[in-house]
């Protein structure tokens, strides 16, 4: 597995800023957490979503290819990481 996250550069108020993905071998995601400005978050996972947040239907590029749009800035992180934030989206601390 390898974990994510994607910084989104934008002025629409309507879309995430924030993108956390967990990814198997084959860059596909298995669960995914979107942030929101004024800190609003929904996510989604093969079981269902919340806010209607859903997996990308295609493998994801490598970060190599997503860093070279200037609006994106994306970085590998640690499991833990992740797994904090996924409990965060669910509500739990």
């Amino acid at each position: 597995m390898t974990y994510i996250k994607v910084s989104w550069k934008h002025d629409f108020p309507d879309e995430s800023i924030l993108i956390f993905s967990e990814l198997d071998n084959n860059q596909n995601e298995i669960r995914k957490v979107e942030v929101y400005r004024g800190n609003w978050w929904r996510y989604a996972c093969e079981y269902g979503n919340k806010n209607g947040t859903s997996l990308s239907e295609c493998e994801l590029p490598e970060l190599s290819v997503i860093n070279e749009d200037i609006q994106f800035e994306g970085v590998e992180i640690e499991k833990d990481e992740f797994e904090k934030v996924w409990k965060r989206a669910l509500g739990e601390r």
